[in-house]
């Protein structure tokens, strides 16, 4: 047992600095969230002079450059990084309070109709805000990040 608990301990030893020296682009939002993004992910931003969302995945890195398929480009010439699933966790609880007050809002509509086979004021009046309780919450919620500021994008080597 005590074996192949050092063998298991040598193991990771020598796995997690391998990870750990593989060059990534880093989004530094502030001190408590950042988001790594290696060679192989994909990764939806805008260029600086450009107004069209590019969606791409990253080939590597090189002299401070994120390498694409047929381009490169640096990280200070990154305007826009839109949400992902990195990033979008950190408003988790925004997502779903958008999407949870909408379907109530529309399943309670739906459900009073149906058991009562007419349309109530009063369930008009608590469906319609639930429902703009949701599309306002759409507003507060970023779908991307401007990158100004304290915002930063880095290439770590």
């Amino acid at each position: 047992m005590p074996k192949t608990l050092l063998l298991l301990s040598l193991v990771t030893l020598l796995c997690f600095p391998l990870r750990a020296q593989q060059p990534y682009l880093l989004f530094h939002k502030s001190n408590t969230r950042e988001a790594q993004y290696f060679a192989g992910e994909v990764i939806a931003f805008r260029i600086k002079d450009n107004d069209f969302k590019v969606t791409d995945q990253i080939k590597g890195f090189r002299d401070g450059m994120v390498l694409f398929d047929g381009y490169e480009v640096h990280p200070n010439d990154f305007e826009v990084l839109y949400t992902d699933q990195k990033t979008r966790g950190w408003f988790a609880f925004g997502y779903r309070f958008v999407k949870l007050t909408m379907i109530a809002g529309a399943g309670y509509l739906a459900l009073d109709v149906i058991n009562t086979g007419r349309f109530d004021k009063n369930t008009m009046i608590i469906s319609g805000s639930l429902i703009g309780a949701g599309l306002i919450g759409r507003l507060f919620i970023r779908e991307k990040f401007k990158i100004k500021g304290k915002k930063k994008m880095v290439v770590i080597e």
